[in-house]
């Protein structure tokens, strides 16, 4: 069950777009994995509905056009995370630019950039570099009707992560590099 509560405020202007808000969210009965360690040292893992988080935070998002043919949006969010396990509580950063760039024949090049931080869980976290996304050279057909695109998906930067999850009675530790 989710429990929501946003405060909102947009501005438009000719060639630019502003939003921003602060909100709470309140997720009841997470489903999540339950992993206990006995007295034997067998861990047993299984799906539950194990707890709750609330969030607290702000985002912001901006659109705008630079020269009236470069598109450039930006996103933030931050915010923070307070689990039934204080253990797990946290602050979380996440970014997304894109801009994009027309060409001849109506066809555009645009690009994503990604910073997603540490991302908190009901029990551990995980941080993943940011890496360019995509990169996107594409084709509008029958007045903007119909597109047509090719895209390099993660392709210059490989994804990198560690991840860490952990109880009283045990942790679990991973990282790893990802090429797409």
């Amino acid at each position: 069950k989710l429990n929501n509560l946003e405060l909102n405020y947009s501005l438009k202007r000719k060639f630019s777009y502003l939003s921003a808000s602060l909100y709470y969210k309140r997720t009841n009965n997470i489903i999540g994995e339950h992993t206990s360690l006995d007295e034997n040292n067998i861990l047993t893992e299984k799906m539950d509905n194990i707890t709750f988080v609330n969030q607290i935070g702000c985002l912001v998002y901006f659109q705008t056009s630079i020269f009236k043919s470069i598109q450039f949006d930006a996103y933030v969010e931050c915010l923070y995370n307070y689990f039934e396990v204080k253990d797990y509580n946290g602050f979380e950063l996440k970014a997304n630019i894109s801009i994009e760039f027309p060409l001849p024949w109506d066809m555009y090049l645009s690009s994503d950039i990604t910073a997603d931080g540490t991302t908190r869980y009901y029990n551990g976290y995980e941080y993943q570099s940011p890496l360019i996304d995509e990169i996107t050279i594409g084709k509008s057909f029958l007045k903007d009707r119909a597109e047509l695109n090719i895209s390099l998906i993660n392709f210059f930067t490989p994804d990198k992560w560690n991840e860490k999850i952990w109880d009283q009675n045990y942790s679990v530790i991973s990282n790893g590099i990802s090429n797409s």
